[in-house]
C-alpha cells in the first residue's frame, strides 16, 4: 500500500522596502513661506510625505559637516537672521537658536569643513561676514566683516556695486570663494585656524560684465567652474591649491544666441558638478531650462550635450542628491519642484511625465543621504 506524502508550501512574502532619503525646500513666500520636508523615494524618484517643517522663510540652507544641523538665512518679524535646526531622526526640523545678520538677509551660506564657522554672502550690503560655530554647532557670534570694494575705479562694475552672490571652500579647506556678480571677479580668502577666520589673499576676474554667481570645483580638485548669470556662460578656470590662485581657461555659453532670443530676461542661477565629475548642470531662467555638459578631465573644457525644460517658471536653484541619479529643479515663479533622473552614462536628463510638485515661491533644494 503506498503512502501519500503530501508537502505544504509555505510562502513567505519578501518585503522590499524602498530608500527614502530627506529633501529640504526653502521658501520665500509671504503667505506660506517655510522650509518644507519631504521624503524622496530614490527607487522610483517620487516626493512623499510633504510637509512644512518650519514656518521661518529661507533664502537659502546649509548642513552642517556632521548631516544633524541644518543652517538657514531666513527673515523673521522683518529681521534678517541665521537660524541653526537640529535634525531628528525623521527628517523633520527643532530649532536650536538664531542670531541676527546685520548685513541683511543671505543670498548664500556655506559652513566650512571644520564645523567652527560659516560665511554669508550679501547680495545688498556687497561683504561677506563670518559667523562662529560653537562646539555644538550652534551660531555663536559674528567674528568678520568683508567689505567687497573696487581696486580700480575705472573699471566698469555691473548693478551699481559690489554685489556677492556665493561662498564655498576648497576641497582641502584651506581657502574659501566668493563671486562677486557686480565686479566681475572671485574674492579668496586663506583660511586660518583662528578668529576671525578668514583672512584676504587676492582675487581672480571673470570676463567682462559676464557677473559671475555660483562656482563650483571640479570632482578632482583641478579646476572650477564660474557661472555668469549675465552673460549665461560657465567659465573655466585652473586651479592651483598650494597658491590659492585661479588660472582662466574657457567660457562657454549656456544657451545659443538662438535660444536667448527667445526670451527678454534670461539670467542663469545654479551651477552643480555631477558625483562621478564627468558633467556639469546649470539653470538657466528665462528660458525656464537646465543646460547639461559633458567635461574633459584633462582640460576642463566644456562641451553642451543637453538643454532640457524644467516644465516650470524661473528656476532659481537646482541640485542632485549625494547619488548622482537624480536632479531637482526648483521653479520660484510656478511654485514647482520638478524631479528628472539623470543618465550615468551620457548624463542626458529625463523627465518621467507627472514628476512635478507643488511648493510655493521655492528658492533652494537640500538634500540629506
Amino acid at each position: 500500500m503506498s503512502k501519500l506524502i503530501i508537502i505544504f508550501f509555505i510562502f513567505i512574502p519578501v518585503l522590499v522596502s524602498s530608500q527614502n532619503i530627506d529633501v529640504y525646500f526653502g521658501s520665500m513666500d509671504r503667505m506660506e513661506g517655510g522650509i518644507y520636508h519631504a521624503k524622496f523615494d530614490i527607487k522610483r524618484g517620487l516626493i512623499e510625505k510633504k510637509n512644512l517643517t518650519t514656518p521661518y522663510s529661507s533664502n537659502f540652507m546649509a548642513f552642517h559637516p556632521s548631516r544633524e544641523i541644518l543652517y538657514s538665512a531666513s527673515m523673521i518679524d522683518n529681521q534678517a537672521v541665521l537660524v541653526a535646526y537640529k535634525i531628528d531622526p525623521d527628517g523633520h526640523l527643532e530649532e536650536l537658536n538664531r542670531i541676527e545678520n546685520p548685513a541683511g538677509n543671505a543670498a548664500h551660506l556655506a559652513v566650512h569643513p571644520s564645523g567652527k564657522f560659516l560665511i554669508t554672502a550679501h547680495y545688498g550690503a556687497g561683504a561677506t561676514l563670518v559667523f562662529s560655530l560653537n562646539d555644538q554647532g550652534l551660531l555663536d557670534t559674528q567674528v568678520a566683516w568683508f567689505e567687497h570694494q573696487l581696486e580700480n575705479a575705472e573699471k566698469p562694475i555691473n548693478r551699481a556695486g559690489p554685489h556677492p552672490h556665493w561662498t564655498g571652500f576648497s576641497p582641502d579647506g584651506g581657502f574659501a570663494f566668493v563671486p562677486d556678480l557686480g565686479l566681475d571677479e572671485i574674492f579668496i580668502y586663506k583660511i586660518s585656524d583662528s578668529e576671525p577666520f578668514l583672512e584676504f589673499h587676492g582675487r581672480a576676474a571673470a570676463p567682462e560684465g559676464s557677473g559671475p554667481r555660483h562656482m563650483r570645483f571640479s570632482v578632482n580638485g583641478q579646476y572650477v567652474f564660474l557661472l555668469n548669470e549675465i552673460s549665461l556662460s560657465v567659465t573655466t578656470y585652473k586651479y592651483n591649491s598650494e597658491e590659492g590662485t585661479l588660472q582662466l581657461i574657457s567660457t562657454t555659453p549656456t544657451l545659443s544666441d538662438e535660444q536667448k532670443a527667445k526670451h527678454d530676461d534670461n539670467r542663469a542661477s545654479e551651477i552643480l558638478v555631477h558625483p562621478n565629475g564627468k558633467f556639469v548642470y546649470a539653470a538657466n531662467r528665462g528660458d525656464d531650462s537646465i543646460t547639461a555638459f559633458e567635461t574633459d578631465p584633462k582640460t576642463g573644457h566644456l562641451k553642451v550635450i543637453q538643454v532640457e525644460s524644467i516644465r516650470g517658471e524661473w528656476p532659481r536653484n537646482i541640485n542632485l542628491d549625494d547619488s548622482g541619479k537624480w536632479l531637482f529643479a526648483a521653479g520660484m515663479r510656478s511654485n514647482t519642484v520638478t524631479v528628472f533622473s539623470i543618465d550615468q552614462l551620457t548624463g542626458n536628463l529625463n523627465f518621467v511625465p507627472g514628476n512635478i510638485h507643488s511648493i510655493p515661491g521655492v528658492r533652494c533644494i537640500l538634500t540629506n543621504n
